[in-house]
């Protein structure tokens, strides 16, 4: 499947009011504005005795600043959320996150010395002989000052100057921990066990399931369709209780590591002043492709239980349904553990390290620390100043980052947009949140555009008639949305298509802010001719980063509507890599990385090669004898009627 129809973001349609051509928005501005501007228009006609004229001019030059601010609109949002976000950044998040290790015992040695306060309030005024007597007697009361509640020795109720002073203790603890002081406590997680399952909130509980590329792309249509259809009935299978996230990367690895697969090591022969050529040329192909760069797929989904236990059994039948749907696809899947998912998390925030986490989920007693202390890089920075701004920017540990989202305005839309991105030669982590909308309230909502759709018609109508001109020339925006709401509902009452609620965001890190720059312009010059741009999450840049991280959260509030198979055209297959210690057979040109394979390593070692004249089909073989000669042990036997590599054999 080449190409999908997208469905029209019906958010961006203006739903005015019939009779009036208004938005709520707009009336609620403008009579804020005329109520704002009277009591200019009074002062100066009646105080200063301008004339009406000057007059209205004073009230629209005071009123407009009102009308513009409460109009004003970008990205979704209107001005006050803009505010709200500009204040976080700049007052509230904008801090320094050190590394600072943050040890269970010290956390316990806390509450006991914020227990020992809530004490000294309530046995305030009583002698040490009452404070013994009413320990000694064992009775206890639990008090509860906002959402939280603690034990203390007393029965009873308490007074309210006792309660009010409890309340400044409690809201003096809370604000000391409402905004993350350390790179610890920004890693948005708060239990992870040992079987891959992540208490990622209060009662939210999230699974993270790796699997493989396939061949995709090189396929003709009707298989291409197949797989199409089955990568939408994965999609489909998650209910509205079910949250789900779909992670695409380019991960950075070492490049030293893998380019010792490349090194061919000297043997007791007169040939190794060849072997050592011939690996320089493999080590150049291998810098020329993007084999520095892991692509790796993810989907974590998440649910709400009562504890871990329950959400253990849910979670065990969630995986098994996505294994399936997975292996119908040719997708090898691998359920993550704990440990996997913490070296995941380990390796996000330390691009290309060579080092290994050192974690298991003994430590915590032993040591105190959490896995937080093992993953966390030296540092989060949120903090505007000379070399970073926040509005925009983020730093991890000693890389700048920058967090957008990808704003979809294709009518139709082609399924490589997400192989495309993935061939940038730099470090990029792309995710897709979604939440599937229930089938009735997404007919409902169908309806209620077309509803608004054809009222808007209508008054277009109504105003053309008493215009005096054509009442069915409507404006082409409008007919675009008449059509688009028309298709969706009746799209929705197909059994296999769904409604979602969805946001793409795409993380870039690069270790300056020109390179950064220089990726971003890149990425974007690949999103424009699919119609999409990318657009940056101005002071949500913590917001988006840790939202963007394989743990099923998402508190970015930029949403767009997608049917299942407009989910389905981020499909992230392309082709299945051929990488494994043999045999150098060049570049894959759709992946750009290098193509090693082992032939007796294959279910059918054997060969036939293809091709027109003068296309390389000789210099492809006598490549390959090459390489067998100089790497292995192997005795090559070789039938040449035409002569045609008496040299390499002489």
């Amino acid at each position: 499947m080449a190409y999908v129809n997208m469905t029209k973001d019906f958010s961006e349609m203006r739903r005015t009011i019939p009779g009036l051509g208004l938005t709520r928005r707009q009336i609620v501005a403008f009579g804020s504005g005329v109520l704002c501007g009277i009591p200019f228009f009074l002062v100066s006609k009646l105080a200063i005795g301008l004339d009406t004229t000057e007059a209205v001019m004073v009230m629209a030059a005071s009123a407009f600043p009102v009308v513009f601010c409460l109009l004003y609109k970008k990205d979704g949002m209107y001005i006050e959320k803009h505010l709200r976000y500009w204040y976080e950044t700049h007052f509230v998040r904008n801090t320094e996150r050190p590394y600072v290790t943050n040890n269970i015992y010290d956390a316990v040695a806390k509450s006991q010395q914020f227990q020992k306060e809530v004490e000294q309030i309530v046995f305030k005024g009583k002698s040490a002989e009452e404070i013994a007597a009413i320990k000694a007697s064992g009775e206890t009361s639990e008090v509860k000052i906002g959402k939280r509640r603690f034990v203390i020795p007393l029965s009873g109720s308490i007074d309210r100057a006792t309660k009010r002073e409890l309340e400044k203790a409690v809201k003096k603890a809370k604000l000391t921990g409402q905004i993350p002081e350390s790179a610890q406590e920004t890693i948005p997680y708060r239990i992870p066990y040992a079987d891959g399952i992540f208490e990622s909130a209060p009662g939210y509980y999230t699974q993270t399931v790796a699997f493989e590329d396939i061949t995709y792309q090189l396929l003709d249509n009707d298989p291409k369709n197949i797989l199409f259809e089955r990568w939408c009935k994965l999609i489909n299978y998650f209910d509205p209780d079910i949250h789900f996230q779909f992670n695409y990367a380019n991960m950075e690895i070492d490049k030293k590591q893998y380019s010792k697969d490349f090194i061919i090591p000297p043997q007791n022969d007169t040939y190794n002043l060849v072997r050592k050529e011939y690996s320089d040329m493999l080590v150049g192909q291998f810098a020329k492709g993007t084999n520095s760069l892991r692509k790796e797929r993810y989907l974590t989904y998440g649910i709400h239980a009562a504890d871990y236990r329950a959400a253990q059994l849910r979670m065990a039948k969630i995986n098994k349904q996505i294994e399936q749907h997975l292996k119908r696809l040719g997708s090898k899947t691998h359920i993550l553990s704990g440990y996997e998912r913490l070296e995941l998390l380990f390796r996000i925030f330390h691009p290309a390290t060579t080092e290994k986490l050192m974690w298991n989920f003994d430590m915590p007693v032993k040591t105190g620390l959490s896995s937080k202390d093992f993953i966390a890089p030296s540092s989060f920075s949120f903090r505007s100043g000379p070399e970073l701004n926040a509005t925009r920017y983020f730093r991890s540990g000693d890389r700048i980052g920058a967090v957008s989202y990808i704003k979809v305005f294709a009518s139709d839309m082609e399924d490589r947009i997400i192989n495309d991105i993935l061939t940038l030669d730099s470090n990029v982590w792309l995710s897709i949140h979604a939440d599937t909308i229930p089938r009735n309230t997404a007919l409902v909502l169908a309806k209620d555009n077309i509803a608004k759709v054809q009222g808007m018609i209508m008054n277009e109508q109504k105003n053309a008639n008493q215009s005096g001109y054509d009442m069915y020339m409507l404006p082409p925006e409008m007919e675009t949305y008449k059509e688009a709401g028309e298709k969706l509902y009746h799209s929705l009452q197909r059994k296999d298509e769904q409604l979602f609620n969805a946001v793409i965001t795409v993380v870039q890190t690069a270790a300056t802010r020109r390179e950064l720059e220089n990726n971003i312009l890149e990425l974007n010059g690949i999103l424009s001719p699919y119609q999409c741009s990318l657009v940056r999450l101005d002071n949500r840049q913590e917001q988006g980063y840790m939202s963007s991280l394989p743990l099923g959260n998402n508190t970015i509030e930029v949403k767009r509507t997608f049917t299942t198979t407009d989910m389905a055209i981020f499909i992230p297959f392309t082709t299945k890599e051929l990488y494994s210690n043999g045999q150098y057979y060049g570049m894959n040109s759709l992946s750009n990385n290098v193509i090693l394979v082992n032939r007796k390593d294959l279910v059918n070692p054997n060969g036939l090669v293809f091709g027109m004249p003068g296309y390389g089909k000789t210099f492809l073989i006598k490549r390959e004898i090459l390489d067998v000669f100089l790497k292995t042990p192997d005795d090559r036997m070789i039938i040449d009627p035409e002569g045609e590599v008496r040299q390499e054999v002489a």
